[in-house]
């Protein structure tokens, strides 16, 4: 037998070696002949040992076939998940999470295409009158059916080219093909009625409410979806203060109003570091002495390349953006200044009322801020009056008290302005420790249209009240010799109107 081993013990070395060496040559020849034909026969283990390289080199081949399928696995559910996540990165980019429709990113990318080809179409804006109260009324999950149920039916509104999106809330931007403002009108009427019908369902019958403001992009003087927008805007601003169903098409009335609010917008800043702003005075008549002895401060904008700006123009937008209260402190320096001018000049100087936003005399430093302006110009505060708004009353009567009481201790003078041109209250006025009350022009013209005479008795007795609380009175919109004849007749302490002067520049003043 002939076997491969490496584990022979010496004694038996020695003995094949002897047994060799005792062989002729061609003898062990004849042997190697004969036994190299045979299979050796191995142990597991030696077989093992003698195919070890062939083994490991395979084991090696397998475990690298092994890891580039494994790789290959990883990398293909990477990219299935990659596709995923873009699947779904796209989807947010495009779409409204909740009811499913374009979201407002995506519409703006429509629409700006659609403005440079100058489409024939219109571009609306759809809103819900009171969706808060639905929302507060009903519940977020009812609002929000009413949302779903809104796309819902745009879905089978769309005609082909047309496209929509949820702006926000409950506000819908559209694109519909639309050639001529009167079926435009019609189509949208039918689309209010068709959203009133169903979507009211949610609401157990509540009558939905619905407004819109559209712009027709060939007529529209601008050529990018941003500026169409903001026209689209203001279109829907003036929709909501009319009736319900509102359907109002921005025309050129309202790109003049737009460019206006533009132009102030961008350039009221710079007004007040020019100075553009200038102080216009309206006398008030002593109706015990029969003299001029104050004047209530107004603000004219005249600005450089604009024609004049009257307050109505631009004061709404102020207190909007909250820029009235920079403008209020202006106007305060402004009226310093001239009283500082009259009396270097060896002139009287007189009281003057300054209008005061809500935002500034509730602020904690306010009381400081003009006692610096009336020292930097040297006027004792006994010379301003600051009318504050009618509906500062009613927010915080306790915060507005001590407001009052350390500007009273400062030596100014409040005074309440516009009484009765909102929801005035008697209670109210004999809680607040205001110096002055000044009666809106609509008491008066209600007196003068009355010929029952119950807005005399209505006028009379807030007077009386006012007197027997110390509280001087001022009646506005005095026009004629009559109605001076009538608030003189009542008590009053002060009138003013037309029918002593217009506001007039400081100098002419």
């Amino acid at each position: 037998m002939f076997g491969v081993t490496d584990a022979v013990p010496e004694c038996f070395v020695t003995i094949l070696n002897q047994y060799i060496t005792s062989t002729s040559d061609a003898a062990r020849q004849a042997m190697i002949y004969r036994y190299s034909g045979e299979e050796p026969t191995y142990t597991a283990w030696e077989w093992l040992l003698a195919n070890r390289i062939m083994l490991l080199s395979a084991s090696a081949i397998f475990l690298i076939l092994l890891l580039i399928l494994l790789l290959t696995f990883r990398s293909k559910r990477m990219t299935a998940k990659a596709l995923v996540a873009e699947k779904q990165l796209r989807h947010l980019t495009m779409y409204d999470g909740l009811t499913g429709a374009y979201n407002e990113a995506y519409f703006r990318e429509l629409l700006q295409e659609c403005c440079d080809r100058r489409t024939q179409a219109a571009l609306v804006a759809v809103n819900l009158r009171d969706f808060k109260y639905i929302n507060d009324i009903y519940g977020p999950q009812r609002a929000n059916e009413i949302l779903c149920c809104m796309k819902a039916i745009l879905d089978r509104e769309m005609a082909d080219g047309e496209f929509f999106c949820r702006a926000s809330a409950d506000l819908f931007y559209l694109l519909l093909q639309a050639s001529d403002v009167d079926t435009f009108r019609t189509r949208m009427e039918n689309l209010f009625t068709r959203i009133s019908t169903e979507a009211s369902g949610s609401l157990e019958g509540h009558p939905l409410s619905l407004y819109c403001g559209a712009v027709f992009l060939a007529d529209s003087p601008a050529h990018s979806a941003s500026a169409n927008l903001s026209y689209l805007m203001v279109a829907l601003a003036r929709a909501k203060e009319q009736g319900r169903n509102t359907v109002y098409v921005f025309d050129k009335t309202l790109y003049q109003e737009a460019q206006l609010r533009y132009y102030i917008e961008t350039h009221m800043h710079e007004a007040l570091a020019s100075e553009e702003y200038q102080l216009y005075l309206q006398p008030r008549m002593n109706l015990h002495t029969g003299h001029i002895d104050g004047a209530e401060a107004l603000v004219r904008w005249k600005p450089r390349d604009h024609s004049m700006l009257m307050p109505n123009q631009f004061i709404p937008l102020f207190a909007a953006n909250g820029f009235c209260a920079q403008l209020d402190l202006y106007m305060v320096e402004q009226v310093c200044r001239a009283l500082r001018s009259w009396m270097d000049a060896g002139l009287a100087p007189m009281v003057i009322s300054v209008n005061q936003t809500k935002s500034l005399f509730l602020r904690e430093d306010y009381a400081e801020r003009l006692l610096d302006i009336t020292g930097r110009y040297h006027i004792p505060p006994g010379y301003l009056i600051l009318e504050i708004p009618e509906g500062l009353a009613y927010d915080n009567i306790e915060a507005l008290n001590q407001t009052i009481r350390r500007l009273n201790g400062s030596g100014f003078r409040v005074s309440m302005d516009d009484f009765g041109s909102g929801y005035s209250s008697l209670n109210a006025l004999g809680k607040i420790h205001i110096n002055e009350l000044k009666l809106d022009r609509i008491f008066l013209a209600d007196v003068v249209n009355d010929t029952s005479g119950t807005q005399r008795e209505v006028l009379s007795s807030v007077l009386a009240l006012a007197r027997k609380l110390g509280i001087q009175t001022v009646v506005e919109g005095v026009e004629t010799p009559e109605n001076e004849e009538l608030v003189r007749s009542l008590a009053c302490d002060y009138g003013q109107g037309y029918y002593y002067s217009k506001p007039i520049p400081a100098e002419q003043f």
